[in-house]
């Protein structure tokens, strides 16, 4: 039987043989018949042969699987900050003041896509009732930055111990979440400094 796919390439530029089957009954029966070839014009000079293997030849922009589109090359997260065991962060892991507003935006902002990590030492959230929280804020295209706020809130209301700013830095520390605590360590000294004058 006459393989229709087999081609060969011509070497000038923009010319392809490409078999033409012959409807010629007496031609289908004979082993030894020779094939007649017509040129079709390409833009570039192509090779394609199938007969078990695929081999492409002289071609731009040929892909096989999934496309994937990266537009930036990846970047990782840059690393924690390196934090000081000093005065002011060891008063922070001590105090026992209220969380406020302040305290919940500084933390939103630093945590990030970690949300999670800092459930679990919190307030030990399960994973059901931290998927609650997102598949919430999910539907409407809210930031991580609103996942961790509602999820200190709902900490603050469901927390059997009293939510303080010393148990959430300790839960931050743990974490290794050191740009976070180190935000919290700057909102203190000002809210301190405003508080003197």
């Amino acid at each position: 039987m006459e393989n229709i796919f087999d081609t060969t390439s011509s070497s000038k530029r923009g010319e392809t043989s490409v078999p033409i089957p012959n409807n010629n009954s007496e031609d289908k029966n004979k082993s030894k018949t020779p094939k007649k070839f017509k040129k079709i014009k390409t833009p570039f000079p192509t090779t394609i042969s199938i007969s078990g293997v695929i081999s492409i030849q002289n071609a731009n922009n040929v892909q096989f699987g999934h496309t994937i589109n990266q537009s930036k090359p990846f970047k990782l997260a840059p690393p924690e900050p390196k934090i000081e065991n000093d005065k002011s962060l060891l008063s922070l892991l001590a105090s026992n003041k209220e969380i406020v507003n302040q305290h919940r935006i500084t933390v939103s902002s630093q945590v990030g896509s970690n949300w999670r990590q800092l459930g679990y030492e919190l307030g030990g959230f399960s994973n059901s009732q931290m998927d609650q929280l997102e598949e919430k804020f999910k539907a409407e295209i809210i930031t991580f930055d609103e996942m961790t706020y509602q999820l200190i809130l709902k900490w603050e209301d469901h927390s059997e111990i009293q939510p303080t700013v010393g148990r959430l830095a300790k839960a931050l520390l743990k974490c290794k979440m050191n740009s976070a605590l180190l935000a919290m360590i700057a909102l203190e000294g000002a809210i301190e400094r405003r508080e003197l004058k």
